[in-house]
């Protein structure tokens, strides 16, 4: 599993709104991203990180590069949700596992900068 959240040097994960445009600035050609991208096999994102996507082009994850399943982790799951996502509840180690026994093969990605706090 690959752990992965990206802030500012003194700490802050988003801007007003939950935006993360102050990013982009650093949006480039990156050996590192290239390598790891194609090795991504599933993300793992709380439920705010779920409202952006589904709402925002903007907000895809890299940019809408990866498409592998989504896990949203939130403790309380809704009726339906948007094609490409499955909701898990319950504690990280037990999304963990579900999204593992989900059988996807690559690294897990987690933008958790809100996973451990009731939404």
């Amino acid at each position: 599993m690959l752990w992965h959240n990206t802030m500012t040097i003194d700490g802050f994960v988003a801007g007003v709104n939950d935006e993360m445009s102050w990013t982009t600035p650093f949006f480039g050609p990156n050996e590192t991203v290239d390598e790891v991208l194609p090795q991504i096999g599933a993300l793992l994102i709380e439920a705010r990180t779920y409202c952006r996507i589904i709402s925002s082009e903007e907000a895809r994850p890299y940019g809408g590069a990866v498409k592998v399943p989504k896990f949203v982790l939130t403790h309380s799951k809704p009726e339906t949700a948007a094609a490409g996502f499955t909701f898990v509840s319950g504690d990280m180690p037990s999304a963990v596992e579900e999204v593992k026994a989900s059988a996807v093969i690559g690294t897990l990605r987690s933008s958790a900068n809100k996973l451990a706090e009731p939404s």
